[in-house]
């Protein structure tokens, strides 16, 4: 029999033990594994994320004012801002050079048009269709930005 005492680092399942090992028997834990990442660099990660919402963001506003669309400009400058935040970020937060472009092309489809979307009849379908449309003009520059950053990020954490 193993004494639980001598072995305090191990964990031991109850099933099937019997007697005073039953009694001593710690069970398995589940891995209590993150699901964010931990940011090593917080302000220049920090820094990387608000330019790159605020870049598309106003970029989107001009091009969408200029031209009545979205769609090369802002792209543009959203794999633009892939390339730079790889120079930007360090290794261990090219997780976050993963996440953000998409969340930013997001928000930047929705801002030029928020005042009309919060004054319509029906904002909720608005919202839908407006982030439908905007989207699918960008749609090439999202996936080749999101699959830029991934390769970035694959390259830089290879084994």
């Amino acid at each position: 029999m193993v004494d639980v005492a001598q072995k305090p680092g191990q964990l031991y399942r109850a099933i099937g033990a019997s007697g005073e090992l039953a009694d001593n028997a710690r069970p398995a834990v589940a891995s209590r594994r993150r699901v964010v990442p931990e940011v090593f660099d917080t302000p220049r990660t920090g820094r990387f994320i608000l330019v790159t919402f605020a870049v598309l963001s106003l970029t989107a506003a001009i091009e969408d004012w200029l031209r009545g669309e979205i769609g090369m400009i802002t792209g543009v400058a959203g794999i633009a801002l892939v390339l730079i935040g790889r120079g930007m970020l360090n290794k261990a937060d090219l997780a976050y050079l993963v996440a953000t472009p998409p969340a930013a092309y997001l928000v930047a489809v929705t801002l030029p048009d928020l005042i009309g979307i919060a004054q319509s009849a029906n904002p909720i379908n608005q919202l839908s269709a407006t982030i439908f449309t905007r989207l699918s003009n960008l749609a090439p520059f999202v996936l080749t930005a999101f699959g830029i950053s991934f390769l970035l990020y694959k390259i830089a954490n290879r084994k």
